[in-house]
């Protein structure tokens, strides 16, 4: 095999490899995009559910104390 021959294929295996290391690059970045909004997303999931059992608790004082009482007391109303 000529030596012009050797150094074409080198040059073509160098170009080659330097193209699938950009894909892989490009690829990485967009993983790292897309797990940063799933965790984004999972966040703002976590404070929708924290938000709703917060706003179905209207008084947490009034949470601790019916904890303590009997299954019986559980149903009084809030009004009084």
């Amino acid at each position: 095999m000529s030596e012009n021959r050797k150094l074409q294929i080198l040059i073509d295996a160098k170009d080659n490899s330097q193209q699938a290391l950009k894909g892989i690059s490009s690829n990485l970045k967009n993983i790292e995009t897309e797990s940063r909004l799933f965790a984004a997303s999972i966040a703002g999931i976590g404070l929708a559910i924290s938000g709703f059992g917060l706003k179905s608790v209207k008084d947490p004082s009034r949470l601790a104390i019916t904890r303590s009482l009997p299954l019986k007391n559980l149903f009084i109303s809030s009004k009084r």
